[in-house]
């Protein structure tokens, strides 16, 4: 007789059991990869495969590259030298003359001894306006007669001139002396924005120094852009004293003698620049 352990270590397992238990081993899943991911050491399972792109369509695609990049070249090279023989665009251009009074044909002067414009109007203070020099606050143009206006701490820092929108003025003309690079005038343009010349300016235009020589005295002129208007102008001086007279308002095409500030130039500079940094980028 047989204990029942001796039994039951010598039973024979089933075949059907042992069956069962090999397929559970062998169809056993493997455990997902992360996606987009292959794990170090294990390739991942390949997705879908991707076509390459054939010959014909990469040569396409470079030709259509090449082509975009010789479009912007021809673009930015049309619109540097468009913009350097604009009109529209053209800067402030400004110059010096000889004589007491503009020579801009059309336009119209004050003289501050009862000759005025109709459309302009000055808010000064009394004190702004002289008949004489005084030492050391303020010296009268020379050529200049009668009364002219001195602006600085003295006699008040600052004259504002208001012109009627009506009058398409994009010129100003004065008689000035003794300019110096605290002078200046600023220019509101009609639409919003502002150009305003120093004393510095203005001196450099016929080579002069912004010294306050009240015996280098000259009819100067200043045009806006075309295209431009100002409705208001503003004189001021943050030191004794900015003197001017004959102040002329009107409408011109362009200036004798004038001396454009190089914007044109800087905009064709900037165009070329463009080509330059697309050049390097296809590289």
């Amino acid at each position: 007789m047989s204990c029942r352990c001796c039994r039951k270590a010598s039973a024979p397992r089933p075949a059907a059991r042992r069956r069962r238990a090999s397929s559970r081993r062998h169809d056993a899943p493997a455990a997902p990869s992360r996606i987009g991911h292959a794990d170090e050491g294990t390739s991942a399972s390949p997705g879908p495969a991707r076509s390459p792109r054939s010959t014909d369509e990469s040569s396409d695609a470079d030709a259509m590259k090449h082509s975009g990049a010789d479009a912007m070249k021809q673009t930015l090279l049309a619109a540097a030298f468009a913009l350097a023989g604009a009109p529209a665009l053209a800067a402030p251009t400004a110059s010096v003359t000889e004589g007491l009074y503009s020579t801009i044909a059309g336009a119209r002067t004050q003289d501050f001894d009862g000759q005025t414009v109709t459309g302009v109007s000055y808010s000064h203070a009394v004190s702004n306006l002289r008949s004489a020099s005084v030492p050391g606050v303020t010296a009268r143009p020379e050529g200049s007669t009668g009364w002219y206006l001195s602006v600085g701490p003295t006699d008040g820092s600052l004259v504002s001139i208001t012109i009627d929108p009506g009058l398409d003025a994009n010129y100003f003309g004065f008689l000035a002396g003794s300019l110096d690079a605290y002078n200046s005038i600023t220019f509101s343009l009609v639409g919003g924005g502002t150009v305003t010349f120093t004393g510095a300016d203005i001196a450099a235009l016929a080579g002069y120094p912004a010294d306050g020589d009240q015996h280098r005295s000259a009819y100067w002129n200043l045009l806006l852009d075309e295209g431009r208007f100002y409705d208001r102008i503003e004189i001021s001086s943050s030191q004794n004293a900015f003197e001017t007279d004959n102040h002329a308002f009107g409408f011109a095409e362009a200036l004798t003698f004038g001396v454009p500030l190089p914007a044109t130039v800087l905009l064709l500079c900037a165009g070329l620049a463009g080509l330059g940094l697309m050049r390097r980028r296809r590289s």
